[in-house]
């Protein structure tokens, strides 16, 4: 083999490895720049989320239709698609290392919520009064008396959007 030749082989095996680097770090690129996200779940239904929050368990953002924070368990989720929606305003994707009770024990309270257990059911709502352990302590109206609901129960949460809600990151 000629010097010429093995120099040729060399340089086209240096630019296959530098581009497949290349390839494999858009996709980190893409995830670190979105502020986006479009939810697949698993009852068929499509969700659209700005300001994205990547826990354990849940993924959460700000509601494209009202200005809610939606939290969704991640065993709900079939696929995230995660994108950049052209506007340097929107926080990026952050990524947290807390479960979603950790998450909403760091939320003011009392705090108007709404919940689902079936993300095919109309959410419930209700005043989130306290968290013991891992049930929600809500007041469902003033007349009755404070009710519990396990987390493991709850599919989907909506939060009224509070001032400085995002300092919470």
């Amino acid at each position: 083999m000629s010097l010429e030749n093995f120099f040729e082989d060399l340089e086209t095996q240096f630019d296959a490895k530098l581009g497949a680097q290349n390839n494999s770090a858009r996709p980190a690129s893409a995830v670190n720049d979105c502020n986006l996200v479009e939810i697949n779940l698993e009852n068929g239904s499509n969700l659209t989320l700005v300001a994205p929050v990547l826990g354990f368990d849940f993924i959460a953002g700000v509601s494209l239709v009202e200005p809610k924070w939606q939290f969704i368990k991640l065993s709900t989720v079939i696929k995230i698609f995660f994108e950049y929606a052209g506007s340097a305003d929107l926080p990026k994707l952050r990524q947290i290392d807390q479960s979603i009770i950790d998450f909403l024990n760091r939320i003011p309270l009392p705090a108007q919520i709404f919940w689902q257990v079936n993300l095919g059911n109309e959410p419930r709502g209700g005043l989130l009064i306290d968290i013991h352990n891992q049930v929600l302590m809500l007041q469902l109206s003033m007349a009755v008396p404070l009710v519990g609901v396990p987390i493991d129960r709850i599919l989907s949460i909506q939060i009224e959007t509070v001032e400085n809600f995002d300092e919470l990151f």
